[in-house]
């Protein structure tokens, strides 16, 4: 059996539930839908839910092109806690993913393992650009055709995760994204590329460009207060064009924590999933690609405060990333 097969086989249900992480992106979306409808094709319906909210105009504008509905979890009620779950672009006990504490839980992601889950099926590509390439590959696999909806839906999701074939792309995302290509609308593929930024989103660019600073290779930035998730990874991509830089770091303080998106340049040797998990320690949590990758850290019962707590994680990043530098240009 293939992947596709062999995830059907596991879930003998009438209906299961697909949860994304916690603000879904367009590949978190476009991926659960593109596995809703291979899951209908098998008689198998299906519920897309999530924590937190869709916040970026983008991610709403590609759900409503392309007919995509989602549930907050908080709208679903106990009902959910008995069903069967597939985590997607998503793995259960990481920070950013909402744990709906159920013991049949099956996981289809791209991003490195986060911790050893007793999953009733799993399907993780770590070396994989965007989840929403492995979900066209469950449709090239079992020759099942790719509706446009669907095809602009996953293609612009590997656009976003890839930042367009530039980052963290494999085979398999670029055989995906030709497979999607002349099958999508493009045209509102250029709409969603062209109006992806929103009018109060550049307070959060003000704030980085006025906070942005670089030391030893590695920028700093603040997009202001309660900044939505998604923006602050738009932002760390911004600053990740700098020139001379290794390292960038992008945080954004909120009442009771603080969010932060790390982004890392190949040749410099440095694993951001691995820098921000060794950054955090003892501080909170995080993980993510070789080149880019998130965290969080909770301001609740600390002694700290806020801006502590930053100073402290600037120190980390500079010592842990000095390190990393520092043995690649002795490799190399």
């Amino acid at each position: 059996m293939n992947k596709l097969q062999k995830l059907i086989s596991k879930l003998g249900t009438e209906h299961v539930y697909i949860q994304t992480h916690n603000f879904p992106d367009p590949d978190a979306i476009s991926s659960a839908f593109g596995l809703q409808y291979l899951l209908k094709a098998n008689g198998i319906q299906s519920t897309i839910c999530y924590k937190g909210k869709i916040d970026r105009c983008n991610t709403r504008k590609m759900m409503e092109m392309s007919g995509i509905s989602a549930e907050n979890v908080d709208k679903l009620g106990d009902s959910i806690k008995n069903s069967k779950i597939i985590l997607i672009d998503a793995q259960k006990n990481n920070g950013n993913t909402y744990d709906l504490e159920c013991d049949e839980v099956i996981s289809i992601d791209h991003h490195p393992i986060f911790d050893n889950v007793d999953y009733i099926y799993s399907d993780i590509r770590v070396n994989v650009g965007a989840c929403a390439s492995i979900i066209t590959s469950y449709f090239v696999e079992n020759d099942i055709n790719i509706p446009e909806s669907v095809a602009t839906a996953l293609l612009y999701g590997i656009i976003v995760d890839t930042a367009k074939l530039t980052r963290g792309v494999s085979k398999l995302d670029m055989d995906m994204y030709y497979t999607l290509f002349f099958k999508a609308n493009n045209k509102q593929i250029a709409y969603l590329e062209s109006n992806s930024l929103q009018l109060e989103d550049l307070k959060a660019y003000a704030s980085a460009i006025e906070s942005i600073r670089v030391e030893d290779g590695i920028c700093f930035a603040n997009t202001g207060e309660d900044c939505p998730e998604a923006l602050i990874a738009a932002v760390a991509d911004f600053t990740a064009e700098l020139q001379n830089v290794n390292f960038c770091v992008v945080y954004s303080k909120r009442k009771d924590s603080i969010k932060l998106s790390v982004r890392s340049m190949r040749q410099s040797g440095c694993n951001a999933g691995q820098i921000i998990i060794e950054a955090l320690e003892g501080l909170g949590t995080g993980g993510g690609h070789v080149t880019m990758a998130g965290g969080y850290v909770s301001l609740r019962d600390r002694t700290e405060t806020a801006d502590e707590l930053v100073d402290k994680i600037i120190e980390n990043f500079k010592e842990i990333v000095g390190k990393y530098v520092d043995r690649y240009a002795q490799v190399v």
